[in-house]
């Protein structure tokens, strides 16, 4: 009895469900947001500004751009202690002017497993410098290997300037010449 008892449950449960309305799923309609109401759009405004990602190869004393990519980067918090030796330092310049300023570990020292901690003199090194303009040139320091040079920084700005707009402040103006 108690077998027949729970057969019976069993299907009129499964004929109940059988005749329950299908379930429709839609998506909502696409509606904008005004940048004040949009939460995701305010935190990336308050918490990143426009810079440069910028790549270098150190290989003694001489310094080489790999690439200059701009992008949103983190809003810089502090600055460097500048008594640490082992730190690169990169000033973004344009038309002349000093714009910014970052730096970042220099990875002169590595522990090698077959001969303890070594100093090397080849080494990539990346920062994010923020960029309010564009920028020309980057001077970079490394102290650890008196590593300087100055390097140009236009060409990051090449793919979205194809002409001068003057309502664009990453494209560099005509008195800077072209890109």
């Amino acid at each position: 009895m108690p077998r027949l008892l729970a057969l019976l449950s069993m299907s009129s449960l499964l004929l109940a469900c059988g005749y329950a309305r299908p379930t429709t799923v839609r998506d909502l309609p696409p509606a904008s947001l005004a940048p004040a109401d949009d939460p995701v759009q305010r935190l990336q405004t308050e918490s990143t500004v426009d810079g440069l990602v910028i790549a270098l190869n150190i290989d003694g004393a001489s310094v080489q751009l790999q690439s200059a990519t701009l992008a949103r980067i983190p809003r810089p918090t502090t600055k460097a202690d500048e008594s640490n030796r082992e730190r690169v330092t990169v000033v973004g310049f344009a038309g002349g002017e000093r714009v910014s300023e970052a730096s970042a570990p220099d990875s002169v020292i590595n522990a090698s497993e077959e001969k303890g901690i070594v100093r090397l003199t080849k080494r990539q090194v990346v920062l994010l410098l923020e960029a309010p303009r564009a920028l020309d040139t980057i001077e970079v320091k490394a102290p650890a290997t008196n590593a300087s040079g100055s390097l140009g920084v236009r060409d990051a700005y090449a793919p979205y300037c194809p002409s001068f707009n003057p309502d664009n402040a990453y494209c560099p103006r005509p008195e800077q010449g072209a890109l």
